[in-house]
């Protein structure tokens, strides 16, 4: 990976935290974090690319489920579900311009 900043955004997930309204609320989006943080590992190692196999890592259920735990959520909890959801998408779109 040529890009610091691309490696700066996949060491931030890496190093982020499930927020605790989405494994109280919606524990089914662990295996998001799952998925995007070993497509990340896998990115540091790699030379060229990486495989993902999915055509999208974030369903539209998922997401309307992420606005969902946004929507009832309020104070401290809203915004870090915000900004772990924006760490996501943003780590997913970087993942994505790595992809063979």
């Amino acid at each position: 990976m040529n890009n610091k900043q691309h490696e700066f955004i996949i060491r931030a997930f890496l190093e982020s935290k499930i927020p605790e309204a989405i494994r109280k609320n919606a524990p089914q989006l662990l295996v998001i974090d799952s998925v995007i943080g070993g497509y990340c590992t896998q990115l540091l190692k790699a030379k060229d690319g990486i495989e993902i196999l999915s055509e999208e890592i974030f369903t539209a259920d998922e997401k309307k489920l992420f606005s969902k735990i946004i929507n009832e959520s309020s104070g401290k909890m809203r915004d870090e579900v915000i900004l772990y959801y924006r760490l996501a998408i943003l780590t997913q779109s970087v993942l994505y311009q790595y992809r063979l």
